[in-house]
């Protein structure tokens, strides 16, 4: 039996003595599989104190046999695993499950503070996954009075003639994060950080969010017609105005739940004056992070 079938009949509490035992050796020598093994588990640090309070209620009496104590412990040692005085297997980690709460994962995207001074952006609308693009004009360390708000660099985005605001943009293949079953469903939160270069105007910082079915190499044909609004499956925005004179690293949050069947998402930083009679003035973004929050939903 391979680990992959030891992890499952491990979890759904059939696995055998000798399974167990197995499985236990195959975790003290191979850590990718312990990660594994945590990562199917979805082990919170708030199980022990769960279990902790059942422990201390005499009443409650579970039977050697009952479903939830069919799984055999295992060695924290083998599973990498420290769940302190009470919690010494990782049967704790299904207890919560097993009453009928979610359980969550998180799945980083990206972590974007414009480090490689050398990287190459896509003018305009991105032409497909990954990699940024928009109206990048350098990636900068300090650029008069302002500074990096994360790392040693920061991007610097020029607004082209005849368009209010500039923009970056990238498009995440959702494909390459797949959902292991059908009881779970996904949120991508994505946090960024924005700067002005003129304080004298208010700015306008934007975050946007569009999920549609279609392949990334598709997605800028639609993004640039106007039927737009039409096709997107999931839209969402948030955009906040910095006042004249608070000017500063302004940092914008944007939580989004991913539709069933959506294929591509776009990421979009928009940031303005945002007087139209106002200049048309560089603007810096930096700190821009990504990730899936996935929730399974247990009956």
């Amino acid at each position: 039996m391979n680990p992959n079938e030891l992890i499952q009949h491990y979890l759904h509490g059939v696995a055998t003595d000798a399974e167990v035992a197995e499985l236990d050796r195959l975790l003290a020598s191979d850590r990718a599989l312990r990660r594994k093994l945590i990562v199917e588990t979805g082990i919170d640090a708030g199980l022990c104190e769960i279990e902790r309070e059942r422990a201390s209620q005499p009443s409650v009496v579970v039977p050697r046999r009952s479903a939830w104590f069919s799984w055999r412990p295992l060695t924290a040692a083998a599973a990498g695993i420290v769940f302190g005085m009470f919690c010494t297997s990782v049967v704790f980690a299904y207890a919560v499950p097993r009453m009928g709460m979610d359980r969550h994962r998180v799945v980083p995207l990206f972590n974007e503070t414009f480090e490689d001074v050398k990287a190459v952006f896509g003018r305009g609308f991105p032409n497909d996954a990954d990699g940024w693009s928009g109206d990048f004009e350098a990636v900068v360390s300090t650029d008069g009075a302002i500074s990096p708000k994360e790392g040693q660099h920061m991007a610097r985005l020029a607004p082209i003639a005849g368009r209010k605001f500039c923009a970056a943009e990238r498009i995440v293949d959702l494909a390459k994060f797949p959902l292991i079953s059908s009881t779970e469903s996904r949120m991508v939160e994505v946090t960024a950080s924005f700067h002005g270069m003129d304080s004298d105007w208010a700015d306008r910082n934007q975050i946007r969010l569009a999920a549609f079915a279609e392949a990334p190499k598709d997605v800028k044909d639609i993004w640039n017609s106007d039927s737009r609004l039409d096709q997107v499956l999931q839209h969402l925005g948030r955009t906040v105005t910095v006042k004249p004179g608070e000017h500063g690293w302004q940092t914008l949050k944007v939580s989004m739940e991913i539709p069933t069947g959506a294929r591509s998402l776009v990421i979009h930083l928009g940031a303005g004056v945002a007087d139209d009679a106002g200049p048309k003035t560089l603007h810096y973004i930096d700190d821009v992070r990504a990730q899936f929050v996935i929730t399974e939903t247990t009956p």
